[in-house]
């Protein structure tokens, strides 16, 4: 299996040094795929045969290009705004759903076509939308959004937005969905990873979120057999186990320096 990650190996770590990776998990080696200054939140195109994502080259832009194919990148996109973010592609490749903001409107999302290569709003409002996900059969959008004064997930009608419900109880963001479209999974604010039965025909059902696992600051996704997850953590420096405490200081170092008059 080969995922795909966006990292910061070069440069010390630092912003300004973002590239795309292949992760080949069976090897456990590491393919770049970009030579930018800044790439970012790659995804899969569903046919697992290009990845999209987003790069600084003076503005900014979304790019494709075939996985292990070398530097043949291809721009699907220039925006102006602040760095968007490629999010989910429908199940049959023609659209793709993104976050970006504007100051007016804060986060919204948008839908491109790779049809015409136009984007077009899909959810603009007051509040801050993100992390839209089609569906596995392409009828309806998972979302996250403060709406109502704290993120929750959210599940509307695609491509029109008749029809919405809240998913998350108490608070939720970050949404994915299992490949055959029964459940869908999100982060708690608590930092647990739920897991939410979902049904859409003949009319759309939704089961009680339950808790799954402990996901507190960490990204993820699902595997296609909806049974594993991949989890990317951020690894912070060990504290040091003890603090020493180092008294009257200046007379020891009288003692091993004399100062002569």
């Amino acid at each position: 299996m080969t995922v795909c990650v966006g990292c910061n190996a070069g440069a010390g770590g630092t912003w300004g040094s973002d590239d795309i990776w292949l992760h080949d998990v069976e090897r456990e080696s590491l393919a770049r795929q970009t030579l930018d200054a800044i790439s970012a939140y790659p995804i899969w195109t569903p046919d697992g045969a290009r990845l999209t994502y987003t790069s600084w080259t003076g503005s900014w832009h979304f790019f494709w290009k075939l996985a292990e194919g070398g530097e043949n990148r291809e721009q699907l996109l220039e925006q102006y705004s602040d760095m968007p973010r490629a999010r989910s592609w429908s199940p049959d490749g023609t659209r793709l759903a993104f976050q970006k903001t504007y100051p007016e409107t804060g986060a919204d999302i948008w839908i491109f076509s790779i049809d015409d290569r136009e984007a077009s709003p899909f959810l603009a409002t007051p509040a801050n939308e993100d992390w839209p996900v089609f569906s596995p059969d392409g009828q309806w959008l998972a979302y996250e959004s403060d709406e109502s004064g704290q993120r929750e997930v959210y599940l509307t009608t695609y491509p029109g937005s008749e029809h919405k419900r809240q998913v998350s109880i108490a608070g939720g963001g970050n949404p994915r969905w299992r490949s055959d479209g029964s459940e869908l999974f999100y982060i708690s604010e608590e930092g647990v990873l739920m897991a939410v039965p979902v049904a859409t025909t003949p009319t759309l059902q939704l089961g009680a979120p339950h808790p799954l696992f402990e996901l507190s600051g960490c990204d993820y996704d699902v595997h296609p057999s909806g049974e594993r997850f991949l989890i990317v953590r951020t690894e912070r420096p060990a504290t040091p186990g003890h603090i020493n405490v180092v008294l009257n200081w200046f007379e020891e170092l009288e003692r091993l320096v004399p100062i002569g008059n």
